[in-house]
């Protein structure tokens, strides 16, 4: 959590907003009906914690921003943040885009905001009886297996690579020995990072590129490395 040099004002304002905030009903239920769990959830949607501290917010001129920020090797973030009097404190939450393209990353954004919003003000959902048979049924469920032999190795490889040969046909080797299921989402993200922290340490239009046409060949599959071009393209042009 981050916050201003001073808090005195805000922590005194936010004292008197929680005083006025009331336990939040849960208005939407999720169903999960699989061969290994059955179980009913429910939620509160934003709409919703909005309006339960909107007017305490108001009344005790507390402002709620919440916006995206990228972080190298940490990805998409959603940042919220409380001011009042020229102070501030503020926190982010990691953005998980519930699958590929636009209606996965609003999905990951939509998530994101509900509890960043919950934790920076304070709200608090009831407990439902359906989403605790629901924790039940899950730790009930196998343990998860252990990770698919040879990942480790693969991705300190990943991680050890210092050319873009090396990446590229590491990357290759790791994809090939776990084309699925979890081993394929670790590979990924390990790949992720890397592109992620050498496009964060390019200074030039030649790093750049040769960076853009590396991620062309071996196409990286998370959006991450899509906003990490972007940022390093704005940083780099706008010095041009």
């Amino acid at each position: 959590m981050r916050h201003s040099e001073r808090t005195d004002l805000i922590d005194a304002a936010m004292s008197r907003v929680q005083a006025e905030l009331k336990i939040v009903d849960k208005n939407k239920a999720v169903n999960v009906d699989s061969d290994k769990a059955k179980w009913s959830s429910r939620f509160a949607t934003f709409d919703v914690l909005y309006k339960a501290c909107h007017d305490a917010l108001a009344a005790h001129d507390v402002t709620v921003y919440q916006g995206g920020a990228f972080v190298p090797g940490a990805g998409e973030r959603l940042v919220t943040r409380l001011a009042h009097g020229g102070q501030w404190i503020e926190s982010d939450f990691p953005i998980k885009p519930s699958r590929d393209g636009a209606q996965g990353f609003g999905g990951g954004v939509s998530f994101a905001k509900r509890w960043g919003l919950m934790g920076m003000v304070g709200l608090a959902t009831a407990d439902d009886l359906d989403e605790k048979q629901g924790y039940q049924d899950e730790r009930r469920q196998p343990k998860r297996a252990a990770a698919p032999a040879g990942l480790p190795t693969a991705l300190d490889a990943i991680r050890g690579a210092e050319t873009h040969a090396e990446l590229a046909q590491r990357v290759a080797t790791a994809r090939a020995a776990h084309p699925i299921g979890e081993g394929a989402v670790a590979v990924e993200k390990e790949l992720e990072v890397w592109l992620c922290d050498a496009l964060a340490a390019s200074r030039n239009l030649d790093d750049l590129t040769m960076l853009r046409d590396l991620c062309t060949r071996i196409r990286p599959r998370g959006t991450s490395v899509r906003a990490a071009i972007a940022t390093a393209e704005k940083r780099i042009m706008g010095g041009a």
